[in-house]
């Protein structure tokens, strides 16, 4: 009996550390498929896509990074960049991609739009049911990965159908990963797990956008409305879910999102039509 405890405790200390040598070359191993991806991108001429999967990257770094510091929590913060992102993503669907996806096409950009909400929200209920979203377990990774990822498509459909998009949209739809990733991170480390599976979400925006662009970029020619609508409707779901990430903040965190979800959604109305 003796015998067998002290053999199971002598060879744990030899298994876990084997199993933390797995694991970590399967995250290297992403890491090395993420700069496989924007180099790639940079050859194609999808420059834009590069800079904003590269800074979504680094403030998602930087927040686990801050966590690490065990720096205070931001609410605010969390509540302020979650707005943005929500107004500056519906806002740019609406007044951009919609009018692109209708324009010569209305039936096949009604339906890309239609089937971007309908595959945005299919994705939503199977990969994330429960949306723990700031819990800091392994579900909560799991959703804040599938979110980074639908983020990362629909960049890379609506760059795609809308060149003249500027990086500025895109790097205010990726603020709230500095947030996002020092929350995650925090929590993490408060219930002991390990935060190096935050490189999923990290470069999950990358890991999607790029070959979405790609594949885009072949496949326009045989539908722009469709493409443009399914960007659309992508980029609605994705803006959307960001009320929903920030439902269990206070009022005035609440307020804080509504306010600033409006002031992006007034500067890109101010793009688009050329306001002073």
């Amino acid at each position: 009996m003796n015998h067998s405890v002290s053999d199971s405790n002598a060879r744990s200390p030899i298994s876990s550390p084997q199993a933390d040598a797995h694991r970590r070359s399967w995250w290297a191993l992403l890491s090395l498929v993420w700069v496989a991806l924007m180099a790639l991108g940079l050859g194609v001429h999808h420059g834009k896509l590069v800079v904003i999967s590269a800074m979504a990257l680094a403030a998602m770094l930087l927040g686990w990074l801050l966590a690490e510091l065990t720096l205070p929590a931001g609410r605010r913060g969390l509540a302020i960049t979650d707005g943005l992102a929500a107004g500056t993503m519906i806002a740019s669907a609406c007044l951009f991609l919609l009018p692109s996806a209708l324009h010569g096409d209305p039936r096949g950009g009604g339906l890309g739009v239609c089937i971007g909400l309908l595959l945005g929200m299919a994705l939503d209920r199977l990969l994330t049911p429960h949306r723990p979203h700031r819990a800091g377990g392994d579900s909560a990774l799991i959703s804040i990965t599938v979110h980074a990822a639908a983020a990362g498509a629909a960049m890379g459909l609506a760059y795609t159908a809308v060149p003249t998009l500027s990086v500025s949209l895109g790097l205010v739809i990726i603020a709230h990963k500095l947030p996002a990733g020092f929350a995650i991170a925090r929590m993490r480390k408060r219930i002991g797990h390990s935060r190096l599976p935050l490189l999923a979400p990290s470069c999950a925006v990358g890991l999607v956008a790029i070959p979405v662009a790609i594949w885009a970029g072949h496949s326009s020619n045989h539908g722009d409305g469709l493409l443009s609508g399914l960007a659309t409707g992508i980029f609605l779901h994705v803006g959307l879910d960001f009320s929903r990430q920030s439902n269990d903040e206070t009022p005035i965190n609440t307020t804080r999102f509504i306010g600033a979800a409006a002031a992006a959604a007034l500067v890109v109305a101010a793009a688009r039509f050329g306001w002073h």
